[in-house]
């Protein structure tokens, strides 16, 4: 399930990748997604944890 799971975040994370990546703010988002992703799937929450701020910053733009 769990492999399921990655290859369709990835291929959602690939389809976005292109328009999130075209400002700071957006690439800030994107590595925030990808830090939460591969937190959940190594069962490693101080990842998902450290995703949550960067997510707020990118939200806030600054």
């Amino acid at each position: 399930m769990k492999a399921l799971l990655a290859f369709a975040t990835g291929l959602f994370l690939g389809f976005i990748a292109r328009t999130l990546a075209r400002s700071f703010k957006g690439t800030v988002l994107l590595l925030a997604a990808i830090i939460a992703v591969t937190g959940i799937l190594t069962e490693r929450t101080e990842l998902s944890l450290i995703s949550i701020p960067l997510m707020l910053l990118a939200r806030k733009g600054g």
